[in-house]
C-alpha cells in the first residue's frame, strides 16, 4: 500500500508542476505584445493581449499611395502581427507539450 500512496503522491505533483507550467504559460500569453508592419515600418500596428491596440501611418506612406493603397498596407501589417502571435502561440504550445512529456515520463 505505501507503494500505491508514493505512485499517488508522485502522480499529484507531476500534476501540480504540469498546472503550474500551464497558468506561466497563460500569463505569458496574456502578456503578448508584437508589432506588425508593412512598407518597411511604414504602417505598425500594434497587437497585446489578442487586441489591435493602435495603428500607426508614417505621413510619408500617406503622399505616395491612394485611399485603396493605405487600406492593403494596413491589412498586410495586421496580417503581419497576427502571424507573429500565431508563431509565439506555436511556440509556447511546443514548450507546454516537451513539460507534459517530460512530467509524463
Amino acid at each position: 500500500m505505501v507503494s500505491g500512496q508514493a505512485d499517488f503522491s508522485e502522480m499529484l505533483a507531476r500534476t501540480q508542476a504540469l498546472e503550474h507550467e500551464v497558468a506561466e504559460l497563460a500569463q505569458s500569453m496574456s502578456n503578448s505584445e508584437v508589432v506588425g508592419s508593412a512598407v518597411g515600418g511604414g504602417v505598425t500596428v500594434t497587437l497585446a493581449d489578442n487586441e489591435f491596440q493602435a495603428v500607426h501611418i508614417d505621413p510619408r506612406v500617406m503622399e505616395t499611395c491612394d485611399a485603396d493603397e493605405l487600406g492593403d498596407l494596413v491589412l498586410a501589417a495586421l496580417r503581419d502581427g497576427t502571424e507573429q502571435l500565431r508563431v509565439k502561440a506555436a511556440e509556447r504550445m511546443a514548450l507546454l507539450t516537451e513539460s507534459i512529456n517530460r512530467l509524463a515520463g
